[in-house]
């Protein structure tokens, strides 16, 4: 993990320590812009009159994906970093935590195809295919018996 020296005989140093203020600020505004729009969506869509309830399940469910790929760099790649880098700063260090941050970081390209498959059902369906396992129908007929 990237640990920037930030202090030199007890000064701190300007340089990485406007390199970690412009990272955090990227970070930080890139999240609140992302949250923000998708909350501002979700209202949207609530506000909507001239759409199908199906066409608002619709946008809400790709709403909801959308939303979890970008939660999940978010909690698993972004406050890691953001607090390994920043943690620094203060002379705090934890083995540990740098550990699970890696952990986490390793994770981010398996987890973010896995939620796309579990949150669309096309992509489900397919995945279910592959397995081997289809979707089973079962057909009701009526019948009548007439007594004569």
């Amino acid at each position: 993990m990237l640990i920037l020296n930030y202090w030199r005989d007890g000064k701190l140093c300007l340089r990485p320590f406007l390199f970690l203020l412009m990272a955090d600020s990227v970070e930080v505004i890139s999240v609140s812009t992302a949250l923000s729009l998708v909350f501002l969506t979700y209202r949207e869509i609530g506000k909507a009159k001239n759409i199908s309830e199906t066409a608002r399940t619709f946008h809400l469910r790709i709403l909801i994906a959308a939303t979890a790929q970008t939660l999940t760099p978010i909690l698993l790649v972004y406050i890691p970093y953001f607090l390994n880098v920043t943690i620094s700063l203060f002379h705090l260090y934890s083995p540990f935590y740098s550990a699970l941050s890696m952990l986490l970081l390793s994770f981010f390209p398996c987890i973010d195809p896995i939620l796309i498959i579990l949150l669309i059902k096309p992509y489900r369906q397919g995945f279910m295919r592959l397995l081997g396992k289809r979707n089973r129908k079962i057909a009701v007929v009526a019948s009548a018996f007439t007594a004569t």
